[in-house]
């Protein structure tokens, strides 16, 4: 028996009970299991098993930026909005759309947002 570290026999029991568990559900013959040879340490790269029992390199970046949260902009003045100020949505627009923008922009700026009917149209004013 060779002797292998840690992670490799780990990896190696792991994998031996994914492929056992997946033929147990089929009423096929088991298949041979193919061994596979970690190297350790990884220094750039990682040995994955996906959740098929096939192993992939997996290659770790650093120092890449991350892009904004968001790229889109909003149709409604949050952003500039005093405390006291408000704005009118009308022109067909959903009810639905205009109070999930509020509480989205509210949870993202760190403001409150109050939404009222008022006639035809949604009044948004800015809280706090």
């Amino acid at each position: 028996m060779v002797a292998m570290h840690a992670p490799e026999a780990i990896m190696a029991n792991w994998m031996g009970f994914v492929l056992g568990w997946s033929e147990s559900l089929n009423s096929n013959p088991p298949r041979k299991i193919q061994k596979v040879r970690l190297q350790y340490p990884v220094s750039s790269e990682s040995m994955c098993i996906s959740s098929t029992g096939v192993a992939m390199n997996i290659t770790i970046d650093k120092d890449v930026p991350m892009p904004s949260k968001s790229n889109s902009v909003s149709v409604y003045p949050y952003d500039v909005m005093e405390i006291g100020d408000s704005f009118a949505v009308g022109g067909g627009a959903k009810r639905q759309n205009v109070y999930n923008a509020c509480y989205r922009h509210g949870k993202r700026l760190g403001r409150k947002f109050i939404c009222k009917d008022v006639g035809d149209s949604i009044r948004v004013w800015r809280e706090a």
